[in-house]
C-alpha cells in the first residue's frame, strides 16, 4: 500500500495538496493492521478502491480509462477483502507501470528536443 501511495504521489510531484489528500484518505498502517488481523471488511476495501480509482482517473491518459475501470470492477467483484485488495494492487501496478513508462518517454523526448534547440 505504501508503494501504491508513493507511486500515485510521484505522478504529481509538485502537488502537495494531492499528496495530503491521498494520505488522509488512505491510512496505510490501519489498512495493514486490519488485513493482517482479519478485521477488514468489504466496505473498508471498497473505500480504498474508490480512492485509488478516482485518483487514477484524474492522472492517467484517456487511453487508460478502460484499464482503470477494469481495475475498479475486477477488485469489487472479488468476495474476500484481502482478494479485493490484491486485485486492486495488481491492476494498479500495471496501470502505473504503463503511465510511468509514458512519462519517461516524454521526458526523454523533451530532453532530446532541448539538446537539439539548445
Amino acid at each position: 500500500m505504501i508503494e501504491l501511495v508513493d507511486r500515485l504521489n510521484a505522478l504529481t510531484p509538485h502537488r502537495s495538496d494531492f499528496h495530503e489528500q491521498l494520505e488522509r484518505a488512505i491510512d496505510v498502517q490501519l489498512a495493514r493492521q486490519m488485513l493482517l488481523h482479519g478485521a477488514a471488511d468489504r466496505s473498508d476495501v471498497t473505500g480504498l478502491i474508490a480512492v485509488v480509482h478516482e485518483r487514477l482517473r484524474l492522472l492517467v491518459a484517456p487511453v487508460q480509462d478502460a484499464d482503470v475501470e477494469d481495475m475498479r470492477s475486477s477488485s469489487l467483484s472479488e468476495e474476500h477483502p484481502a482478494r479485493m485488495l490484491a486485485m486492486l494492487l495488481c491492476k494498479a501496478d500495471a496501470i502505473l507501470g504503463y503511465t510511468e513508462e509514458l512519462n519517461r518517454q516524454v521526458a526523454s523526448e523533451v530532453e532530446a528536443y532541448d539538446d537539439y534547440v539548445g
